[in-house]
């Protein structure tokens, strides 16, 4: 049976991080170029707060990736918020928990980090599973104005004392 294991990335992981999402997204959805581009602008920064990056592997080759970046309440601009992307993993090896995997001890480093919530844009079947809730239940909107944007809080009730927009940084615009 194989061995899984998940952990932080390291700067040798990069090219073959950047080969997993550049397949996975698009296999998926047709894309790919764009998220795997912002990847690596996310690294370069972390204006609104610590990237998070974990990887997923299978007797020590690379099956899954997970990403997280600071965002930022724009009213509300001292409380730290995170934002979840890509989450990727080889088609091959999809719907055995490692896509799960990954998102649970990330968001577990995210909440170890201090971040207050996090956001994602995904599935509305999928993520709920972890916590998460259509932004349109809160206060809060995305530069996307999507209806696929979900929240999570870490601190209970901070959902409740927020509002307003989520902004991005930079490298995030390129995918408006």
């Amino acid at each position: 049976m194989s061995e899984m294991s998940i952990r932080a990335e390291l700067p040798s992981d990069h090219s073959t991080i950047r080969d997993l999402i550049l397949e996975v997204f698009r296999e998926t959805y047709g894309s790919g170029d764009a998220e795997a581009t912002l990847v690596d602008e996310l690294r370069k920064q972390s204006e609104y707060g610590p990237n998070i990056s974990l990887i997923a592997e299978l007797d020590g080759v690379l099956v899954g990736h997970v990403f997280f970046s600071g965002v930022r309440f724009t009213d509300h601009p001292d409380i730290p918020v995170c934002a979840m992307a890509p989450l990727g993993v080889y088609l091959q090896h999809q719907r055995r928990g490692i896509g799960s995997q990954l998102s649970m001890k990330g968001l577990a480093e995210c909440a170890d980090q201090g971040y207050k919530a996090v956001v994602v844009q995904g599935s509305l079947q999928y993520y709920p599973r972890f916590g998460f809730i259509p932004i349109g239940d809160t206060n809060l909107h995305t530069i996307f104005k999507s209806d696929h944007d979900m929240v999570m809080e870490f601190e209970q009730g901070i959902l409740n004392r927020v509002s307003g927009l989520i902004d991005y940084p930079q490298p995030w615009r390129a995918l408006i």
